[in-house]
């Protein structure tokens, strides 16, 4: 679902519950444009209950710059492999998800 508002899922568990507490929880971290958020809540209430929400407005990009390179030193190699292997990861996810659909609606700019 978060793909369909231009976001991805980054981080996720699931707590099942005992045989004495019958709820089960799903804890995610997720990115999303922050215009696309309150959508993205309206899917989810579909679905279960939203019992907490915490909004940070913070651009991710020199997070995972840092850890390209703490990531190069620490295994001798260059940090741009390490933002190449997360940019590659990334648009393999988006080229199987939504992306087609919405590839045939984008007219390129030579066929303008």
């Amino acid at each position: 679902m978060p793909q369909r508002t231009g976001g991805y899922v980054q981080n996720i568990y699931q707590y099942e519950g005992t045989q004495w507490e019958l709820e089960r929880r799903i804890y995610f971290t997720l990115g999303s444009p922050t215009e696309k958020l309150d959508e993205f809540l309206t899917g989810v209430a579909g679905i279960g209950r939203v019992t907490a929400r915490s909004e940070n407005p913070q651009d991710m990009t020199v997070q995972y710059s840092d850890t390209a390179l703490r990531l190069g030193k620490y295994f001798e190699t260059s940090p741009e492999m390490w933002l190449n292997l997360q940019s590659d990861y990334e648009l393999r996810k988006l080229r199987s998800g939504a992306w087609p659909e919405t590839e045939k609606r984008i007219r390129p700019l030579s066929a303008a």
